[in-house]
């Protein structure tokens, strides 16, 4: 079990991270903020997200399974982002009648919460 949670960790952080770069670069979010991509602020960023994905795993891999709860509480706040850019982008291609709501973010957010759902599925399954 916990190889397919690291894996599944893994994933569901590079695909955050990659909802967060093409969010940045891909319009309409793009328009509302100045474009970070290549920029000092983007590898902060990324390395923020990556720690707060990875720092729990090591420390629950090194055996604190406490750590679960901690990355639990991590993937319902991915969910919540997640849900939040989808209905977002959503209502916006359905005001502004604009069909090209980012196509490319929509489906790393909804592959995000895919892979969160399961996460929560491969580490509550046997509680």
């Amino acid at each position: 079990m916990k190889k397919s949670l690291v894996i599944i960790t893994l994933l569901s952080a590079i695909l955050f991270c990659s909802m967060y770069i093409f969010s940045s670069i891909l319009p309409p979010l793009s328009e509302w903020k100045p474009n970070i991509i290549n920029s000092v602020r983007l590898w902060i960023d990324i390395i923020i997200f990556l720690a707060l994905y990875i720092i729990p795993l090591i420390l629950y891999k090194s055996g604190i399974h406490a750590m679960k709860y901690i990355m639990a509480i991590f993937c319902g706040m991915g969910i919540f982002v997640s849900l939040t850019i989808v209905i977002g982008l959503s209502i916006m291609s359905s005001i502004f009648g604009s069909a090209s709501a980012s196509p490319v973010v929509i489906v790393l957010c909804t592959a995000t919460l895919i892979a969160n759902i399961i996460w929560y599925i491969l580490a509550f399954r046997n509680v």
